[in-house]
C-alpha cells in the first residue's frame, strides 16, 4: 500500500474533521444564543446560511474523498468500519448533497440552460438536506457532530478512521475508538 497516499488521505480527512466539527459547533452556539431569531435578524440568517453551506461543501468533499481513497480505507480499517463508512456516504448521496452543491451553492445560473436557477426548487432541495424546522436542522447537525456529548455521529466516525490511518502508518493495530 502506498503510504504517501494514506498520509494524504489522513491529511484531507483531518481538514474535513475540522471543517465539519467547526461548522457543527458554530451552529450549536448560534442556536443557543439568547437572542437567536433568524426570522427577524438577517445577521442570524447569514450565520445559519454560512453553517449550512459549509456543511454541504464539506460533506460533498467527503464523498469525493471516500471515492478517491476507497482502497486506502479498506486497507487501513476493519470491514465493519468500512461498511459503516459506506452507509454514511449513502446517506449523503441519498440527500443529494453533492448534486445540490454542484448546482446551487456557487451558481446563480443553470450551467446547461444559462437560465436563472429555480429558487423554489433550490429551497426544496435545501430543506431536504438540512431540514425544514429548527428541530430538523438541530438533528442534521447532531448527525454531523453532537458536539457536547460525542456519540455515534459522523465526526466521531471520521476521527476513528483517521486513527486507523495513523495506526497503519505507524505499523500498529487498528484504532478502535475516539480518544
Amino acid at each position: 500500500m502506498d503510504l504517501e497516499k494514506i498520509n494524504k488521505f489522513s491529511w484531507v480527512l483531518t481538514d474535513l474533521i475540522v471543517d465539519l466539527g467547526t461548522t457543527s459547533m458554530f451552529y450549536h452556539e448560534c442556536y443557543k444564543s439568547s437572542d437567536f431569531n433568524p426570522d427577524d435578524n438577517e445577521y442570524h440568517l447569514g450565520k445559519l446560511r454560512m453553517c449550512h453551506l459549509n456543511a454541504i461543501m464539506a460533506l460533498s468533499k467527503l464523498v469525493e474523498v471516500l471515492e478517491g481513497y476507497a482502497n486506502e480505507l479498506k486497507a487501513c480499517c476493519s470491514a465493519e468500519l468500512v461498511t459503516k463508512t459506506w452507509k454514511y456516504k449513502k446517506l449523503i448521496e441519498d440527500k443529494k448533497i453533492y448534486a445540490f452543491r454542484s448546482t446551487y451553492v456557487a451558481h446563480v445560473f443553470d450551467q446547461n440552460t444559462k437560465s436563472p436557477l429555480n429558487l423554489s426548487s433550490a429551497q426544496t432541495k435545501f430543506t431536504n438536506i438540512v431540514g425544514n424546522t429548527l428541530d430538523d436542522v438541530q438533528s442534521f447537525y447532531d448527525w454531523i457532530s453532537s458536539v457536547l456529548e460525542p456519540k455515534d455521529d459522523l465526526l466521531t466516525h471520521l476521527v476513528t478512521i483517521n486513527g486507523n490511518l495513523a495506526s497503519y502508518l505507524n505499523g500498529n493495530e487498528l484504532y478502535s475508538k475516539r480518544t
